[in-house]
Parts: structure tokens; sequence; C-alpha cells
């Protein structure tokens, strides 16, 4: 039995993704779509390694079954659990995984695409965790070395619970070295 606060928990934990490879098969090598993928990773890099600060501010949530106060406050956990300062290695600059937009978690993630074109940024991902839900996430906005400034649209499917669409704006600015206590 799913209980509210499980709910939120689990949304908390799905707010993240970890695979740095555009090597989606694993098979050593990179190609079809995955070049397509390594190829807009490429045109966005080298991001400037050190710490990030990433505020996720989602506003929206279409959920079946939640009243206004339980969104409201989905909406807020959610922001606040997807939001933090994250360390960008050296090697990983040339090559940003999916947790650097996703966020940190035992979930499994991949790129879907990841595109750079005029000035704009598009990058997709979707993430799994214990074969109990998935969450789909598009990116789209304007990055550089040191920050970037996106739209949020994602789909998590839980079950029992169903289909949760969240909106809204993920921003992330460079702010230093990181800290190696």
């Amino acid at each position: 039995h799913y209980t509210y606060a499980a709910l939120l928990i689990g949304l908390a934990a799905l707010s993240a993704c970890s695979d740095k490879s555009a090597d989606r098969d694993k098979d050593g090598e990179v190609s079809g779509d995955e070049q397509a993928i390594a190829e807009g990773i490429a045109q966005l890099s080298p991001m400037k390694p050190g710490l990030w600060q990433i505020d996720v501010k989602f506003n929206t949530a279409e959920v079946t079954g939640f009243s206004d106060r339980k969104k409201q406050d989905m909406l807020s956990r959610m922001s606040k659990a997807a939001s933090s300062n994250r360390c960008l290695s050296s090697d990983e600059a040339a090559n940003p995984p999916a947790s650097f937009y996703g966020g940190e978690s035992a979930g499994r993630c991949r790129y879907r695409s990841f595109s750079v074109k005029d000035g704009k940024t598009s990058i997709a991902f979707s993430c799994a965790r214990d074969n109990m839900a998935t969450l789909d996430t598009d990116l789209s906005g304007i990055s550089s070395v040191a920050s970037f400034d996106f739209t949020a649209n994602s789909a998590l499917r839980l079950p029992i619970i169903g289909k949760v669409d969240l909106r809204g704006t993920a921003t992330g600015r460079y702010v230093g070295s990181c800290d190696t206590k």
C-alpha cells in the first residue's frame, strides 16, 4: 500500500540519474543514435569543471487523485530534492553524465538525446529505479560552459499512482572549485 509519504520519498529518489557514457548498449562502441548523443555533448563541451549550483523549480503537476494542497506539497518537495550543489570533474566536463542534470541516486539513467544547435540545447534522458518506476525528462534552453537555463518537462510513471507530469525550470551556475574536505 503506497502512502503519500512513500510516494514523496520515491519521487525524490527518482529525481536523479547516473550514466556518463554515450555507449548506451555497453557494447564498447558509440554507434547509431549513440553517436548523435556523443556529438551533441561534444558541441556543448567542455563545461567548466568544479562546483555547480543547480536549482530545479517544478511549478505544475498533473496527477489523478491528488488535491491541490497535495500537489503543491509534492511540487515543493520534488523541487527541493532535485536541487543541489554538484561537483563536475575534469573528465566529466568533457562528457557530462546524465546525473549532472538529473542528480545523484541509485537510479539507472541514460541519455535519449542530446543536441546543441543555433545556441539552443536540448537534452532528454530516462531513469529507472528498481523496476518500479521510470522518469523521462526533457530539458531545453540555453547553455554555456558556466551556466544553463532550461525548461523542464518530466513524466514520472509509478505503480499504483500512474503517471505524474511535472513542469518547471532547471538552472545551473558554476560557483567555484569543488571542496575536498
